[in-house]
Formats: structure tokens, C-alpha cells, sequence
């Protein structure tokens, strides 16, 4: 299901994709194979240093950056994951 969707919302390669409360990132990592550039964040250091290890052992590195965020107050610009039209 969540692989259909991705295919659903049709996003151009390359696309930016928040994972906010990302855990060990399963789905962050599934969002970079789908070819997303992916910015998994979660409160917990502890689990972020299980994320990095994820990612490093998956490959995926180079699509991702993660980072530690308070849900309620992220360090983002407000637009930052606004997708940009072509106009």
C-alpha cells in the first residue's frame, strides 16, 4: 500500500521528503529507493544513531540526511519541502 501511494502522488525524481518521527527509518529508506532526497527526523539521538547505521548498511546514504528535530519546532524553512512547479 504505501508503495502505491508513493506511486500515486507522482512526485518528479529527485523530490524532497520529510520523515518526521522516523524511528529507524523504514520508510524514509523506502521513500529514497522510490529515488526521494529524504530528511529523516526524530526527537530520540538514541534511535537516530540505529537510523544512520540502517542507511549506511542499505546503501542509501547519499539520500539522506538526517537529523535530531522537535516536531514543534522544526529547524526547516517553512517551504523547504514545497514541491516546485514548473511554470
Amino acid at each position: 500500500m504505501y508503495d502505491d501511494f508513493v506511486k500515486q502522488i507522482q512526485q518528479p525524481e529527485n523530490s524532497l521528503a520529510l520523515d518526521i518521527g522516523c524511528g529507524i527509518s523504514a520508510k524514509s529508506a523506502r521513500l529514497a529507493r522510490c529515488g526521494y532526497v529524504v530528511s529523516p527526523a526524530d526527537y530520540s539521538e538514541s534511535i537516530l544513531s540505529h537510523a544512520r547505521e540502517n542507511f549506511a548498511r542499505k546503501q542509501l546514504a547519499d539520500r539522506i540526511t538526517i537529523g535530531r528535530e522537535d516536531i514543534l519546532n522544526l529547524s526547516f524553512p517553512i517551504d523547504h519541502f514545497a514541491p516546485q512547479l514548473s511554470g
